[in-house]
């Protein structure tokens, strides 16, 4: 909805009704009954995606840092081919967390699906998305979600999510803060919330309603 509304915005004489807002679903391979054991010895908040400027990962690294928090988690980036650059390197000497950010490059799938479920909270920080898949799949692998407050981001978290805002490293640092203050009480209930959203978001639905726009599309004169 929110790419549609874009479309609208930017383009104010396309017809309106010929915009098809489809969401895509999440693979039900990332579907987990229990969560496993968090891989290694230490929590872990994970990222994952590339991390070009609108991605904004320089941001949660610098909230990671402020937070205080590596005393006790570890932060876990799971990136396509970029190794870290020098500002990041130098964002990490400068609060000493350099040991607790850890840098794993294109993994496969089943060791990316092993991240999701074992994570302590996956942290999506991104100043734009027209989707926001991970979301999606973290919520499938019953993990907490933490994520931007802008953009197509509180359409598919919904109230399973933790929101900040992705342009203040303070209300980032802020929100891992509330993930780890969460009591078992409420943390459970919130997972199983994104569940129940990530099953909403199913492949079959995202076909099914594709296939009834080509059928529309189809019809003697619907291209008019």
């Amino acid at each position: 909805e929110h790419s549609a509304k874009d479309l609208r915005h930017f383009y104010p004489d396309l017809d309106p009704t010929r915009i098809h807002p489809i969401p895509l679903g999440v693979d039900s391979s990332f579907f987990v009954d229990s969560p496993p054991p968090a891989l290694g010895a230490r929590p872990y908040f994970l990222y994952v995606g590339h991390r070009t400027p609108y991605k904004n990962f320089y941001a949660l690294l610098e909230a990671f840092g402020r937070s205080q928090l590596a005393r006790e988690f570890d932060l876990k980036v799971l990136s396509p081919l970029q190794a870290f650059s020098g500002e990041e390197q130098a964002c990490m000497q400068h609060y000493a967390i350099t040991e607790q950010v850890q840098l794993l490059l294109s993994p496969p799938d089943t060791v990316l699906r092993q991240h999701y479920a074992g994570a302590f909270a996956f942290v999506y920080p991104s100043r734009y998305e027209g989707f926001g898949l991970p979301i999606l799949e973290a919520f499938a692998s019953r993990t907490l979600v933490c994520t931007s407050n802008l953009s197509s981001m509180p359409e598919l978290g919904g109230t399973a999510a933790l929101y900040f805002d992705p342009h203040s490293v303070e209300s980032i640092a802020a929100c891992l803060l509330q993930a780890v203050a969460l009591p078992p009480l409420e943390r459970q209930p919130q997972i199983e919330q994104g569940v129940e959203r990530a099953r909403f978001y199913s492949w079959e639905r995202c076909i099914l309603r594709t296939l009834a726009v080509l059928r529309h599309l189809a019809e003697p004169g619907a291209a008019q």
